[in-house]
This record gives structure tokens, sequence and C-alpha cells, in this order.
């Protein structure tokens, strides 16, 4: 499960990273992604999507945000939900990994749904992956978070990490 891509690394995140390479994200970026998948992490609450959740739902006409709403999908722990990339979005599957309550969710948690997100890859036969850091209002520790655990965790499975420069 690999991906490779040409990419401007963030600087400050690069620093915090030995591993997957960091890759700010706008609409026009996404686009450009080359990949077979795209693994997404949501937690809740999650209205509205922001970062790469939202360019993402974006670019899947709102297709994550119906999940939620609809109850399909809830952002719980340890949730999962695998949604076809239709449209302009790269890759050809969306997988949508739950990280459950923001104020509850810590290293621990995170550790646990990225290695359950591998498993998960794997299983499906997913050839390459972009995996996109979680984004919270007021939740900026998150991201720097999430990098931590991908590269400990994931180091040498996963290439490259999409962040997203919104607050």
């Amino acid at each position: 499960m690999q991906v490779s891509a040409t990419v401007d690394v963030v600087p400050t995140a690069a620093q915090a990273l030995s591993g997957p390479k960091v890759l700010t994200t706008d609409l026009q970026t996404l686009d450009q992604l080359p990949s077979d998948s795209l693994a997404l992490f949501c937690a809740q609450p999650f209205a509205p999507l922001r970062g790469v959740a939202g360019f993402v739902d974006w670019r899947v006409c709102g297709a994550v945000s119906r999940a939620l709403l609809s109850g399909v999908f809830k952002g719980e722990f340890d949730e999962v939900l695998l949604l076809p990339a239709r449209g302009r979005l790269f890759g050809k599957k969306l997988f949508v990994f739950g990280l459950g309550d923001i104020r509850e969710l810590d290293s621990q948690k995170l550790r646990a749904i990225c290695q359950k997100a591998a498993i998960v890859l794997r299983q499906a036969r997913v050839q390459q992956v972009v995996f996109a850091a979680p984004s919270v209002a007021d939740q900026t520790a998150l991201t720097q978070n999430f990098l931590s655990v991908v590269q400990s965790e994931l180091s040498g499975e996963i290439d490259l990490v999409l962040v997203s420069n919104q607050r």
C-alpha cells in the first residue's frame, strides 16, 4: 500500500515527520493527486466538515455529509464507511474512519484507528492510499498528533498525508 507523488512538503510538518510527506491541500491540489484510495478521518461533532474533509466532501457532492446527517455513518470511534469516489475526486475508493468524540480523542485512540485503517486498507487490497489528517475547529494539536501517530505507526506504508491550513 504505497502512494508516489512529487509534492511540495510543508516545512514545519516536514521537520516533525521523517516518514510520510505532508501536503497542504486545497481543491486544485486534491484534483491532481494520483491515488487508488483516500482515507478520511472524521471526529464528532462533525458539522460542518472542515479542512481536507470539507474539500473531499465538496468533490463527492456532499456524500460524506449526507452519510453523517442520515446516520448511515456517525463518525463513532472505530466506525468505517466505504464510498465510491465519483466525480472530480481522484481514486476509486473513499474510506471514512470515525474518530469518535473529539473531547475523548487521545494519542492512544488515534494510534488504534490508524492501525485499524491500515488493516482495513490491506484487506481491501488497496495499492495506493493517501491519508487525510482530521481538522476540527480550535483543535490544531489534533493534526500534529495525527501526523506523529502516522509517522510512528505507519512509516513505510503511508507516503503522503494531506493537511489543511484552515482553522
